[in-house]
């Protein structure tokens, strides 16, 4: 018989183990839940803006936790008290103010969700101000669908030595998937650290799954040991071969070690896997005519096509997207609501979509911002499509609390004549001169920086001021930006890392009243076609500004890929014509100095892209820079490659370009060809 004793022990252990399945407790649990990474941005504001309104000096963070179950047990977690941070759940802390927005499985599961073993989930917020920005603490808490707390951890919101400057996919041919990671990180430490490993965590079971498990080692074998070294203060750049992936939300991880030491560091960054293109929109430009868009119009459309547009601001348009003919003769992307996910999402129309874009511009929101919590639970629907989301940012004072809303964030600002958010009068640019119809065009790159170190790694684009026939100005008789205006404003753009360019607004009534900004739109579209490769791969990775008295004289940026450099020199000596109320540009000769960057050599050949063509350039190189003298109005445009092909790669692309040109009868060498061609078009109409 059993002895009592016996008996006693056998209870309690039953009644352990019938505790233990049905409060869903784990042995060991508060080892078995791990926070693997942080993904931290400080919010940037600029010094060089001016607003009415000073900007709120308390900066805060968009933060990303990656979680993971180390365990061999699933971790069963309670559907509205999940994850807990100082105490509290991220629908808290919107509602009090302190988070403009979050994202946790909590803000979708209505029942108990499980980590499984091995899997990972990522804890989203933005904080609003510094008490939840760089540098302070967060304890981050579980609870269990038992009710229990664990405590994770107390991790602090600081920088990492090594963190992504930039990743970007990208495809060949016309598949839409990519298979290939431009990858570029920054050592911000003084110490050489070592690129040991790279991998891709995606969803575990389906595009609408919370959980992640990592799914694709990528291999670093072409890398030499030489490649794979993080050199202190630099960017490293390389493109590697992935192989086909999926479209969707990914976690991309870079593990590293410090030269000599054993222990392995990783980082890691949420992002959504599609294939990038440098697309250029023209904005809205379906108007009605006959009462009928006009892109249902040939002459109109091989305007558009001779321009180099490739996108539009538009979803279906009767008689043009339900035309295959027409439209298979002069596509525009969609870049719109797209509702119907499933079928703009299907690999054969992927093709023909930019982006999802129907919200306009939340911060204004027509009178009423639209709060960034609004905002991401309207974006929630595409979470699991193929189709990437934009939202277009509007005044740097404040876009900081929309951040890490959309995967293809842009913003637009114009420099002359229409609407801004900042206060034109307050800059102080032009010894003492205060004016109201414009202001400094190199802010334009002062906002493509911020937004861009806003939402890294991720790419950007940008709304440009083109033509546009519905603003107007007392101070100012021309409405809308000159030649030179508006190549400043794109170029500002360009040269500091942009992978999408939209005009602003390239409708047929604003075609046809500023006729002489045809020519230099289509220049600019050519020359970012031209270098589209190396915009695409590259980051942005120098820029400086160079002064005299107090006053600008000229902007230097960089644009780095593995192998390429492109180096960019925009003048910023441009005066005010106190007549016509516009920027007045000359010719300056000057001699450029840029240092060192990425892995430039003296052997690397240098070539000058112009509106016209492409000039060769003999720089002198030094110890530790490269310059060389050259003439300048506006932009300087110049390609420096290891590769000994690249003259013929640039003029290859030119000519390609210029034929579609011929084919639309778009000729740059006759300014007035399109608009005659489209006013000879319009008379014809005439009854």
């Amino acid at each position: 018989m059993e002895s009592e004793n016996k008996r006693k022990n056998r209870v309690a252990v039953e009644w352990m183990l019938w505790w233990v399945l049905m409060t869903g407790w784990h042995w060991g649990v508060q080892g078995e839940l791990a926070l693997k990474g942080i993904h931290s941005t400080p919010h940037p504001a600029s010094k060089e803006m001016r607003y009415r309104r000073p900007a709120d000096p308390s900066l805060g963070a968009l933060v990303r936790m990656f979680v993971v179950n180390e365990g061999k047990q699933r971790v069963d977690l309670h559907p509205s008290q999940g994850f807990l941070f100082r105490g509290r759940t991220g629908q808290a802390l919107v509602d009090s103010g302190e988070w403009t927005w979050f994202d946790t499985p909590s803000l979708h599961a209505e029942d108990a969700y499980s980590l499984p073993p091995g899997g990972l989930v990522v804890l989203e917020w933005n904080g609003a101000r510094s008490d939840w920005g760089p540098n302070t603490q967060v304890a981050l808490d579980a609870t269990l669908l038992s009710g229990e707390k664990i405590h994770i951890g107390d991790p602090a919101l600081t920088p990492s030595p090594v963190s992504f400057r930039a990743i970007t996919f990208l495809g060949h041919g016309e598949d839409p998937r990519p298979h290939e990671m431009a990858l570029h990180l920054q050592n911000d430490s003084d110490q050489t650290y070592t690129l040991s490993g790279l991998r891709l965590w995606t969803p575990s079971e389906n595009a609408s799954s919370h959980i992640f498990e990592p799914t694709l080692r990528v291999g670093l074998d072409p890398l030499s040991s030489t490649d794979r070294i993080l050199a202190p203060g630099q960017i490293w750049s390389q493109k590697l071969e992935m192989g086909s992936l999926e479209l969707g939300y990914a976690i991309v991880e870079a593990q590293f070690s410090s030269q000599g030491e054993d222990e392995v560091d990783s980082i890691m960054a949420k992002i959504r896997v599609r294939r990038e293109m440098f697309d250029i929109s023209g904005g809205w430009v379906s108007s009605e005519l006959d009462g009928k868009s006009t892109l249902t119009y040939e002459p109109f459309l091989q305007t558009l096509r001779g321009m180099h547009l490739n996108t539009a601001h538009i979803g279906e348009i009767r008689g043009y997207t339900d035309h295959p003919e027409l439209y298979a003769r002069y596509p525009l992307k969609r870049f719109h609501k797209l509702e119907d996910t499933q079928r703009y999402g299907a690999w054969d129309k992927l093709k023909e979509v930019h982006a999802v874009e129907f919200l306009g511009e939340p911060q204004y929101g027509g009178g009423r911002p639209v709060p960034p919590m609004e905002v991401h639970r309207a974006l929630l629907p595409y979470r699991n499509s193929r189709l990437a989301t934009t939202v277009t940012h509007s005044e740097e004072r404040i876009w900081r609390f929309y951040a890490g809303l959309s995967d293809f964030p842009h913003y637009d600002a114009y420099r002359v004549v229409a609407p801004a958010a900042d206060s034109w009068s307050a800059y102080d640019r032009w010894e003492g001169e205060r004016i109201r119809w414009g202001a400094p065009l190199e802010t334009i790159g002062t906002m493509t920086r911020s937004i861009r170190d806003l939402y890294r790694p991720v790419s950007i684009g940008y709304w440009s001021q083109g033509a546009h026939n519905d603003w107007s100005s007392r101070r100012r008789p021309r409405s809308s930006p000159t030649p030179d205006e508006l190549r400043m404003q794109a170029w500002q753009a360009m040269a500091n890392r942009i992978t999408s360019l939209y005009w602003f607004n390239l409708s047929l009534e604003s075609l046809l009243a500023f006729p002489d900004l045809m020519e230099p739109i289509a220049e600019v579209n050519r020359m970012a076609l031209i270098l589209s490769p190396w915009m695409l791969e590259g980051v942005d990775s120098y820029h400086r500004r160079v002064s005299e008295v107090d006053q600008p004289q000229w902007d230097f940026n960089a644009i780095q890929t593995h192998d390429t450099l492109l180096l960019f020199v925009i003048n910023l000596a441009y005066t005010v014509d106190p007549v016509h109320q516009v920027f007045q540009f000359t010719d300056r000769r000057e001699t450029f100095v840029f240092p060192h960057l990425g892995a430039m050599k003296p052997d690397w050949q240098m070539w000058r892209l112009t509106r016209e063509g492409m000039e060769k350039c003999q720089p002198q190189w030094q110890e530790k820079t490269i310059r060389w003298e050259d003439q300048v109005r506006v932009e300087g445009v110049y390609v420096l490659s290891a590769d000994p092909k690249l003259a013929s790669i640039l003029q290859d692309r030119r000519n390609a370009l210029e034929s579609v040109e011929q084919a639309m009868g778009f000729d740059l060498q006759e300014p007035d060809a399109a608009y005659q061609h489209l006013s000879r078009w319009l008379k014809t109409r005439v009854p």
